[in-house]
């Protein structure tokens, strides 16, 4: 799919993400609990983490899921930090949270649980450098 038509798809709710980069300095485990403690509350789980070496390089995976009181649905969140040395980068994707079959309009709550990932990466001195 063209990119153009993919972006028209997700600005009429057909789609639903919010994504964000951020970069910094840190240790990419330490980075990784420090959004888990963060994350994981009352309406939010971890359902899923991987953490693997590529090369000299860190990479964790993780998946969360949330329950949205306000719209009865669910929308999940993966985190993608990665890093060597002290340089780190963490992508976050936020998806769901909206209703209906066929019209999956959301009601922000894929936005909400992203831009809580760059809330938290921001007090440890994280860049955002690309948010959509």
């Amino acid at each position: 799919m063209e990119f153009v038509k993919l972006k028209v798809l997700m600005e009429k709710g057909v789609i639903q993400m919010a994504s964000g980069i951020a970069v910094g300095k840190g240790n990419v485990a330490e980075i990784a609990t420090y959004l888990e403690e963060g994350l994981v509350g009352l309406h939010t789980e971890k359902v899923y983490a991987n953490e693997s070496q590529i090369g000299n390089e860190q990479v964790i995976l993780q998946v969360y899921e949330r329950y949205y009181h306000r719209n009865k649905q669910r929308a999940t969140l993966t985190v993608l930090i990665s890093g060597k040395n002290d340089d780190v980068r963490v992508e976050a994707v936020g998806a769901g949270g909206g209703g209906g079959l066929f019209m999956r309009i959301t009601l922000g709550a894929n936005n909400d649980f992203a831009f809580r990932v760059g809330d938290l990466l921001r007090v440890r001195d994280f860049e955002i450098t690309s948010y959509s």
